[in-house]
Formats: C-alpha cells, structure tokens, sequence
C-alpha cells in the first residue's frame, strides 16, 4: 500500500477469504478462516454459521476438536429464529 501503512483484515474480511477456500475446496483452510475470524470478534454471526456447517457437512470425526466442534454449532443454532432445543 502507498505510504507502507496497513490495515489489520476484519472478521468480515476474513469471513470472505474462508468463504473463497471453501468454495475452492479447501476446507481445513476455509475452517482456519472462520476460527481466525472469530478470534478478531467472538460471535460473529456469518462466521459461527458457515464454520458449523462446514463442521457438520465433513463429520466431527476429522475435527481434531471435538468440544469445540459443538460448541460452535450450539452457539450457532443459538443464532437461528426459532432453534429446537439443543441435545
């Protein structure tokens, strides 16, 4: 950039780069992502959803985390209208 400043990515930056990996099929990259996004702002909406769904669309078993693993679905179930009760 002009004049060597930078400017940290966003969650909703770094959202959008998750979202090209996952649809490159890079999904460990995309799941990298969403996490890093919602390091740079807990709760993110946009990004507890798409980690969730990605998280249940390849199985809890390939992730190396599984108490984390539900804990991101519940937080985003949490976020739908509406949610059934979690089990």
């Amino acid at each position: 950039m002009p004049g060597g400043t930078t400017h940290p990515l966003t969650a909703d930056d770094l959202v959008e780069q998750a979202e090209l990996c996952e649809r490159a099929g890079r999904q460990d990259e995309a799941i990298a992502g969403y996490r890093q996004a919602l390091e740079a702002q807990p709760g993110h909406s946009a990004a507890l959803l798409k980690l969730a769904a990605i998280l249940l669309d390849r199985g809890f078993t390939a992730d190396t985390d599984l108490g984390a693993a539900v804990d991101v679905c519940r937080a985003a179930i949490a976020l739908l209208p509406d949610p059934a009760p979690a089990h």
